[in-house]
């Protein structure tokens, strides 16, 4: 890695190459010298960029989905904090999240929208400043792991404001520790981003007690940990640590992440030999530990933390292998989809449903889905019921017709069950 020698260039780019230097020696040369400006790295097809004020770290970003990842943070603080509601989240995603093709050429559009949930007082700069920090922590542990890439270090600030500045040498420590948690879960476990899927039934019975086995089943449903973590209110790392038992005895089977969270580098396993399968039942993931923090993190409550035990939603496509495809991802004990494939009786069949979420097709037959979503929004039962819009445009007119009907999310066809799941558990939690 070449040496940093003067701070006075507007720009200065370089080469890293394991394992003779580490981003983390860069940027610590950086923060040493008081610089001011932003460290862009490129690994692969991943880009991180970090922003300095005289030294100290004001905001950390990274290019793999950064308005899911600003989701799931505003998502934790929304139960302290009553302004951050779904509607306000879904509000920033439309407003700030930039299209496939703006992706290159706008630059930190998720700090513009901390910045903007803090002028419309969703957020105080206190609270603004405490959630750079969660977000600064958790792309600084995937930093950590760059192993080789491109630098630039760019000397220009923006005129946005300043909510925080991190001390470098205490975010690298923690998400050191960090690191180590994921590390002891190790060779199995190796990035929050896998998804823990439960076996067959009959086989998952052999090995648990049931009312475990259906909790189990009603949580694993294609989520990565880092989701599922989010959505039952629990540290990632205890969550995976109290399901590891049964990855162990292949109760719970462990699948890539989904993309583009593939694209982030996983975590390197220590030389350690697996586990043997226990000859007792393992313990089980559903008590909540008492564990100091300073300790290694043990299991989670795996309680899903809402109102409701069964959930209702209407799908409404002219597609009926869309349906099925939907019903499939979704049907189970938890949840029930209504299937409707004839839109004119669309509104009808949704009034005697009452669903607590409507997924719904824009290209429909006789009437298109923008008109169908204004009509079920100026009905006195759905002022507030999530809407979202399921099509395969992605333009940004498509989004903004979307919006003005009233819908409160889109989902982009073809989908991923991880995919769906995701935006029916983030308008449902």
């Amino acid at each position: 890695m070449s040496e940093v020698t003067s701070l006075q260039k507007s720009v200065m780019v370089g080469r890293l190459v394991s394992p003779n230097s580490r981003p983390i020696s860069l940027l610590a040369q950086l923060t040493n010298s008081a610089a001011s400006g932003y460290l862009q790295i490129s690994s692969g097809s991943a880009l991180w960029s970090v922003y300095l004020e005289n030294g100290k770290l004001t905001y950390a970003s990274h290019s793999i989905d950064p308005f899911d990842r600003l989701d799931l943070h505003l998502r934790r603080l929304s139960a302290q904090i009553s302004t951050l509601t779904k509607e306000v989240r879904a509000q920033v995603r439309q407003l700030f999240e930039p299209t496939a093709q703006e992706r290159l050429s706008k630059h930190h559009t998720d700090y513009q929208a901390i910045c903007w949930l803090v002028d419309q007082r969703h957020l105080n700069p206190v609270e603004a400043a405490g959630l750079i920090e969660g977000l600064v922590k958790e792309v600084m542990e995937s930093f950590l792991l760059i192993t080789e890439g491109n630098y630039e270090f760019i000397d220009q600030l923006d005129d946005l404001p300043k909510f925080c500045r991190l001390d470098l040498a205490m975010i690298v420590e923690f998400c050191r520790k960090r690191l180590q948690g994921w590390q002891s879960l190790g060779p199995q476990i190796c990035s929050p981003y896998q998804r823990p899927y439960l076996v067959s039934e009959s086989q998952s019975q052999q090995k648990m007690a049931p009312e475990l086995q259906k909790k189990l089943m009603v949580v694993l449903k294609g989520l990565s940990f880092r989701h599922l973590a989010t959505l039952l209110n629990q540290d990632e790392i205890k969550l995976a640590k109290g399901l590891q038992p049964y990855v162990l005895n292949g109760t719970i089977l462990l699948r890539e992440p989904s993309p583009p969270f593939d694209q982030l580098p996983k975590v390197p396993s220590r030389p350690v030999s697996v586990p043997q399968r226990p000859t007792s039942p393992p313990p089980s993931p559903l008590a909540e530990s008492e564990t100091p923090l300073t300790q290694e993190p043990t299991a989670p409550n795996l309680v899903r933390p809402t109102r409701k035990e069964t959930y209702s939603i209407a799908c409404i496509d002219d597609s009926p292998t869309i349906l099925k495809e939907i019903k499939r991802f979704l049907e189970d004990e938890s949840i029930t989809v209504l299937a409707i494939n004839d839109p004119l009786k669309a509104l009808i069949q949704v009034i005697r449903l009452k669903p607590d979420l409507i997924l719904l097709d824009i290209g429909l037959p006789n009437i298109d889905g923008y008109k169908l979503c204004r009509l079920l929004r100026n009905h006195s039962l759905f002022t507030t019921t999530p809407i979202v819009m399921v099509t395969g445009n992605t333009g940004i007119i498509d989004r903004a017709k979307a919006k003005f009907a009233g819908a409160s999310d889109y989902l982009t066809k073809p989908f991923t069950k991880p995919e769906l799941l995701k935006i029916v558990f983030k308008h449902l939690a």
